[in-house]
């Protein structure tokens, strides 16, 4: 989603603006929210990330807009894949599992604490 909407957003302010002054600061905000946002939230990392790239390029004289129409189609295409892979060539349910793996830690955690005991017992009476 992030990609899409940066994509969007990139090709509006490559058609709309072209002071390089302009450019810059964008450029300079872009970078700054998509290394802000990377640990916190992808999407909005992302969203900032897409505009980010279409304006270096366009810097670098590389840009134009059937570079952000090819980031969008790279992206759907991926995400397609990606889709259909999780779905039908390796189905993990994880929430199928996730019972028998919350009683095993906790049939771990009460031998531990058992164990614990014993030494603290041991250790007290000698």
């Amino acid at each position: 989603m992030g990609t899409v909407i940066g994509a969007f957003v990139g090709m509006g302010i490559l058609v709309y603006i072209h002071d390089k002054n302009t450019l810059f600061v964008i450029l300079l905000i872009c970078m700054i929210g998509c290394y802000s946002f990377q640990r916190k939230n992808y999407v909005v990392s992302v969203l900032f990330m897409t505009p980010y790239i279409l304006v270096l390029f366009d810097f670098l004289g590389l840009g134009s807009i059937s570079l952000a129409r090819e980031r969008i189609y790279d992206t759907l295409i991926g995400s397609g894949i990606a889709l259909l892979a999780s779905y039908s060539l390796f189905p993990n349910w994880e929430y199928e599992k996730l019972k028998e793996a919350m009683v095993d830690t906790l049939i771990a955690n009460v031998k531990y604490f058992e164990q614990v005991k014993l030494f603290i017992q041991n250790k007290l009476q000698i």
